[in-house]
Parts: structure tokens; sequence; C-alpha cells
């Protein structure tokens, strides 16, 4: 997402298309915060069996059921979509305001 963003300035493209979607699904990005603190708690022990694994998991976080491991896994799952979202809103705008030859390919 980077990458693209970034070539699109090179480009002089507009980053944000006139509808606020692609805004809206940027800033909802921020939930990989959240995530990438859960992912470096460093709870799932690949060297281990699985048993031995889980007497290392923590107390369940959210609903006296989830642990820090599940919450993790959920928020990335949130942070996947909305920076794909995100991608595939960012060019809303150059649908019909473009010819088809004038959209740069990078």
């Amino acid at each position: 997402m980077v990458y693209y963003i970034t070539m699109k300035c090179i480009w002089g493209e507009r980053i944000f298309p006139k509808a606020p979607r692609a805004v809206v699904f940027l800033v909802l990005n921020a939930v990989w915060g959240p995530a990438l603190y859960f992912f470096v708690q460093g709870l799932a022990q690949w060297d281990k069996t699985p048993a031995e694994s889980r007497e290392g998991n923590r107390e369940c976080l959210l609903f006296d059921f989830y642990d820090d491991h599940d919450v993790w896994h959920m928020l990335s799952a949130c942070g996947l979509f909305f920076t794909f979202m995100t991608l595939l809103t960012l060019d809303d705008d150059i649908d019909y305001n473009k010819p088809r030859g004038e959209i740069p390919a990078f």
C-alpha cells in the first residue's frame, strides 16, 4: 500500500478520490497498531507440542473466551480487510474521469 500511494504521488495522481471511502478505510487501518501489539507478545511457541504451548497461554481477555492470540487473529484480519479496501477504493475517481490510455501502470 505504501508503494502504491508513493507511486501515485510520483506520477502526480490524486491520492484520495472525491469519495471519502478511501479516507475512511485508511483511517480504519489504524487497527494494525493493536494487532501488532498482540503479535509481538510471542504467545505461540512453535518449538513445543500444542499441549505444552497451550500451558503458556494467558487468561482469556475478551468475553472470558478469547485469549491474546485469538484477539491478534481478529485484529489482523480486520487490518488486512481495511488495507485491501483502501487499495480498492483509491482509484474510484479515475473510472470515468480519465481515458484508459492515460492511466499510468506501475
